[in-house]
């Protein structure tokens, strides 16, 4: 069975957490993509999420 990862984050000036992306393979890679997207609020470039986290998702979809 593969593993598979869900990643969660907050965006910013958010209060709650949103599942982002699931991946069947090497989840931090993508974090890493998540932590480079930016927004421009005014003259700056503040990261679009403030916080990310990597789950393993447990159940398996196909009932096996």
């Amino acid at each position: 069975m593969k593993r598979r990862y869900s990643i969660w984050g907050t965006e910013y000036c958010s209060d709650h957490e949103v599942e982002l992306a699931q991946v069947d393979s090497d989840p931090q890679r993508v974090v890493e993509g998540f932590t480079l997207k930016t927004i421009k609020i005014g003259k700056k470039n503040i990261r679009k999420y403030t916080w990310l986290r990597i789950v393993e998702n447990k159940h398996d979809r196909a009932g096996g």
